[in-house]
């Protein structure tokens, strides 16, 4: 199924890792540094969250909204983003120019598997659409709530990229041929939450 790339609605009100937890991390005392270390903090977590995330999840609570084309042969319609907290809204708009906006009872969000899956009430009455690629617009809440919701492996490894960002300030040594090697635990960490992007 051809899709508009999701867009995010609302950003987290906060990152995964805090300011003072990153400097725990680095053993830092002083406010000096705060300003790289937030700079750090956005860089990694912006990394692993969202859409251009490596990993297909949202971290922390915030919207997003997707558009299909036509209501899909078997009332199914992948998410792009995981975990799936609730559902805000599933809008149309019909052949005939109408704005029609689904009842609750019409949709239900299949997450057992890991890959979200908005489910349309094969008894519900759907409309025509309109031909446009934008025709139905789903709007939900995704990530896993608050940061000490998102997953200890999430975050140490926030806290491991915050370190090498700290540690290293280029991306390579001054008399050193290659370049600035980055922790491999990071990769092992992430490697159980990455999703296959759904297209």
């Amino acid at each position: 199924m051809l899709r508009l790339p999701p867009w995010r609605v609302t950003a987290p009100a906060v990152t995964p890792v805090t300011l003072a937890a990153a400097k725990q991390h680095l053993a830092v005392d002083h406010d000096e540094h705060d300003d790289r270390i937030t700079l750090a903090i956005d860089a990694a977590t912006a990394h692993l969250d969202g859409y251009a995330g490596i990993l297909g999840r949202a971290l922390v609570r915030q919207t997003w909204r997707e558009h299909v084309a036509f209501w899909p042969a078997g009332r199914c319609v992948p998410l792009a983003l995981a975990p799936v907290l609730s559902v805000a809204s599933v809008t149309c708009r019909t052949a005939a120019g109408d704005q029609v906006t689904l009842p609750e009872t019409a949709y239900r969000v299949l997450a057992e598997a890991g890959d979200p899956v908005l489910l349309i009430s094969m008894t519900a009455d759907l409309p025509t659409l309109e031909r446009a690629p934008d025709a139905v617009t789903i709007t939900y809440e995704a990530g896993y709530g608050d940061p000490a919701d998102v997953p200890a492996p999430l975050r140490a490894a926030i806290l491991m990229m915050v370190g090498d960002q700290y540690r290293f300030t280029e991306t390579a040594a001054l008399g050193v041929a290659s370049a600035v090697p980055m922790s491999v635990t990071v990769d092992r960490l992430v490697a159980p939450f990455r999703r296959f992007r759904v297209s």
